[in-house]
């Protein structure tokens, strides 16, 4: 019962340690090196698309035990460029213009509509005004006759 609890207990410390000696981040290097913005024209329509280039670069330490004070240590690395597309948009130049040219109609009348609707507003402050100016005189009256 010794032995088996002993070797799933030694087995367990060396999963463990290779693993730890895998992930080691201190030899990973990690690199977003470059955007590359590519705008292609064809006819109307201009397709932009974005793709950022990874690069990863693993090193590794070999080291050959052969029970020698001073050991061969061999110092690799491994490089892995990866490219990802990270935006694709297509704009048609005809539609943008059109686009465009309808919200500057758009905000005219707007502009347009906020214009009269206070212009209508400063003659019904008139109006009001006048009216209350009659009510006062028409109160004032009356309280001098009393």
């Amino acid at each position: 019962m010794k032995k088996p609890i002993l070797f799933f207990a030694l087995l367990i410390t060396s999963v463990m340690t290779l693993q730890a000696q895998d992930k080691n981040e201190k030899l990973n290097n990690t690199m977003e090196v470059v955007v590359v913005k590519t705008v292609t024209v064809k006819g109307i329509e201009e397709v932009t698309t974005e793709t950022t280039i990874v690069e990863k670069e693993k090193q590794v330490i070999e080291t050959n035990d052969s029970g020698v004070e001073n050991q061969n240590v061999v110092y690799s690395s491994k490089k892995e460029i990866e490219e990802k597309e990270t935006k694709s948009s297509t704009v048609n130049k005809e539609n943008e213009a059109a686009i465009a040219a309808i919200k500057e109609k758009q905000k005219a009348e707007i502009e347009a509509s906020k214009k009269e609707l206070l212009a209508k507003y400063e003659v019904e402050k008139i109006e009001i005004d006048k009216k209350r100016a009659e009510e006062l005189k028409k109160r004032n009256w009356v309280k001098k006759d009393n």
